[in-house]
């Protein structure tokens, strides 16, 4: 709540190229380019996803934004009907191939969630000891490397709480096995049209227990 916008401006983008930074150094992958130019061969670009305006996250308001450093911090919308399965929320960087054919939209064929976890085991000396030397000059912090998830409610959809985006959240994090998971409130939504209605017949007191505690606790 107190943090500078700047502050805010650099940490982001500093995810941003740390994670593109790992993905290079694995070998696996090309150089990050500017996903929002417009082009019919394939290429990767790293970014964080963003939500084309209020409410949850879905299919067609899903965007890119890249770095300032590769794109200018532009967004671009990325179309996903070729990935068979994905899970993703803003905030979130990802590594995606494919192309952009107009300019205006990313064609994703392939959408990479994560680094791999052993990319320090596998990546050759001197990449290891570029990505070591950026980690010391672009972070403060202690020492070592922390893996987290974390995510804001409320965790229900306005038709129902059956808390769907809840379990999806938890689901990933059981792929992803982040050594710090932090769900921040609103867990339910006070203004959710089941509360206001009257039709749940549940305190918040044993939603938050049976629907939040137990799911964690599982």
């Amino acid at each position: 709540m107190y943090d500078r916008m700047e502050d805010r401006f650099n940490y982001l983008e500093d995810r941003i190229r740390r994670s593109a930074s790992l993905f290079s150094a694995t070998g696996l992958y090309r150089e990050p380019v500017d996903a929002t130019l417009a082009s019919e061969e394939s290429m990767f670009s790293v970014g964080m996803v963003i939500c084309d305006g209020e409410g949850r996250l879905n299919e067609k308001s899903i965007l890119l934004q890249g770095s300032v450093e590769h794109s200018r911090g532009q967004r671009v919308r990325l179309d996903l009907k070729d990935i068979n399965q994905f899970s993703l929320f803003p905030g979130q960087v990802v590594g995606i191939e494919g192309h952009n054919p107009s300019g205006h939209c990313f064609v994703v064929s392939r959408l990479i969630d994560s680094v791999p976890v052993s990319v320090d085991d596998q990546l050759p000396c001197a990449k290891k000891q570029a990505v070591d030397n950026e980690d010391h000059q672009n972070s403060n912090t202690l020492p070592g490397v922390l893996s987290s998830v974390i995510a804001a409610g409320p965790y229900t959809t306005t038709d129902n709480l059956l808390f769907e985006p809840l379990q999806e959240l938890l689901s990933y994090a059981c792929r992803k096995q982040p050594q710090l998971l932090i769900l921040m409130g609103p867990f339910i939504d006070s203004d959710h049209p089941d509360i206001k209605k009257g039709t749940v017949d549940q305190s918040f007191h044993d939603i938050f227990h049976f629907e939040i505690v137990r799911k964690d606790s599982l």
